[in-house]
């Protein structure tokens, strides 16, 4: 029989063993917490038995969402100064310092469930209770300062454009996991901006969303996972939820969605940069003017637009030279050579010898790329007039330049009007905790008694004490819209003449 291999994408959280679930739905549940620090840089140090109590928050990013990020604070029993810095005769006086990594997990059922993996940001010990706090962060940390390059990367899925990114942040692959994405790039260009902002911007174009998840793994989920999830918890009054209210908050509501991108276009070979009119320029202090013989030149040169490919100067066609400044006397571009050029997409590194025994001058010095511009200016609006009406005009703008078309730009800007014109869009809740319940899942609300509806968590509390595992979410509507097909009507003029014409089409 031949065998057949099959790839599955999940769509869903990853759900613990039935025995963890299980005890997470029994009345009274019998819950461990495991505190583990890497303070050596290299092996984990069980620091449970310290352990008092732990609060820790997740949060989608920006205005469309598209990152997660997350903070941990714990309480650690400190009567033998073991987390004092000061104190030397702990045993890890050495690696009392900020930036050692953290995980906490729950043990339930005999399975334990990770709710947490970052970084130690503080460490605040209180000599006169004996407690010591540690601030904490999560993975976000090692590429929210990272810079990236001015490369132009061609024709990038959006995994492509978010490996690239991983990459310079310093990761390998094994500390990610990317989805296939949908959305293409035509011309992906950072700017040398931080990567984790981009990170977000180039998810959102695709309308999907990246994160580090609580095993500390970059993930990103393309728009098939993100959108039109189904809930596969359900909250109801009498088992989980300990207290509901949702608002009516103005600043909540949006009614007017604005989406701005200016995505870049190659705009042919052509001279990018050229060295000027030598005879009016400083011989020794300009850049490519003059290159004594037997020496060399590097130039570092800077452009106004990034190139996609560059053009290695050619003799006489890109350079002559003279010994002359006036462009008389001996031709030396024989003499000349291009000795090393550096690609770094909104820049060159030029190294340009003379191997003659004349001085020379650089007569003529241009250098040719395929420049890419901004050649496309997106701006769409979509507004809903009955939610202006009521709650006046709430504006909300988003830029971003990875999208790549105005059907894009129509789709994000629709689908938040969708999701930000209502006035009851935020629930918050407090619930008896389910450890495997992430930022961004969407779950089924008993908001009223027997009445049901989806919400998305957009922002998750939880906290591990002596009193248990609780959690403070707040509820948002999930990215759940059809897809928008734009109509274009067209008609002949055939007779001279007055008409009504009623057009109807069925949304799809």
């Amino acid at each position: 029989m031949e065998t057949t291999t099959q790839t599955v994408k999940s769509r869903g959280s990853i759900i613990p063993s039935q025995a963890f679930l299980d005890e997470v739905d029994k009345t009274v549940r019998q819950m461990q917490n495991k505190l583990e620090i890497q303070w050596d840089g290299s092996s984990w140090t069980d620091e449970s038995t310290y352990f008092m109590s732990a609060r820790a928050n997740e949060e989608l990013g920006n205005e469309s969402g598209e990152g997660v990020s997350a903070t941990l604070d714990v309480e650690l029993d400190n009567a033998t100064n073991r987390f004092t810095p000061e104190h030397t005769e702990s045993p890890i006086y050495a690696y009392l310092k900020p930036r050692v990594r953290i995980r906490m997990s729950v043990i339930m059922g005999g399975y334990a469930y990770r709710l947490f993996t970052g970084y130690v940001k503080n460490i605040h010990p209180n000599i006169k209770n004996g407690t010591c706090s540690l601030e904490c962060y999560d993975n976000q940390v090692s590429v929210s300062n990272k810079e990236t390059n001015g490369v132009v990367y061609e024709n990038y899925r959006s995994d492509e454009l978010l490996e690239v990114l991983a990459t310079l942040s310093g990761m390998t692959s094994d500390e990610w996991e990317l989805d296939e994405g949908y959305h293409v790039i035509n011309y992906g260009y950072f700017d040398r901006r931080n990567v984790w902002p981009l990170m977000g911007e180039v998810a959102s174009a695709e309308r999907g969303r990246v994160f580090f998840d609580r095993d500390g793994k970059l993930k990103f989920w393309n728009r098939g996972r993100l959108h039109n999830r189904l809930p596969y918890i359900t909250l109801t009054r009498s088992d989980w939820i300990i207290n509901l209210d949702y608002s009516v908050a103005e600043h909540q509501i949006k009614n007017n969605v604005t989406v701005q991108a200016m995505p870049r276009s190659a705009a042919g070979i052509q001279v990018v940069w050229t060295n000027g009119n030598i005879q009016y320029l400083d011989p020794y202090s300009e850049t490519l003017v003059y290159v004594p013989a037997g020496a060399s030149q590097v130039a570092f040169l800077d452009l106004e637009d990034p190139c996609s490919t560059f053009i290695t100067p050619i003799a006489n066609t890109d350079f002559t030279a003279n010994s002359a400044i006036d462009g008389t006397g001996d031709d030396l571009t024989s003499d000349i050579s291009i000795a090393s050029f550096i690609d770094y997409g909104n820049a060159v590194q030029i190294t340009v010898s003379n191997t003659g025994v004349t001085d020379a001058y650089l007569t003529k010095f241009q250098l040719r790329g395929n420049p890419v511009r901004v050649l496309n200016y997106i701006r769409v609006k979509a507004t809903d007039s009955t939610s202006i009406s009521n709650y006046g005009e709430q504006v909300i703008e988003i830029q971003n330049d990875f999208v790549q078309t105005e059907d894009a730009a129509l789709q994000i800007a629709y689908e938040e009007l969708w999701r930000r014109q209502d006035a009851i869009n935020n629930f918050d809740m407090e619930i008896i905790g389910i450890p495997h319940l992430l930022c961004g899942d969407v779950v089924s609300v008993e908001y009223d008694v027997g009445d049901y509806k989806n919400y998305m968590v957009k922002s998750l509390d939880w906290m591990l004490d002596d009193g248990g595992f609780t959690q403070k979410l707040r509820m948002v509507n999930p990215y759940l819209f059809p897809s928008i097909v734009r109509v274009d009507a067209r008609a002949n003029i055939a007779a001279t003449g007055t008409a009504t014409v009623t057009s109807k089409a069925n949304i799809v």
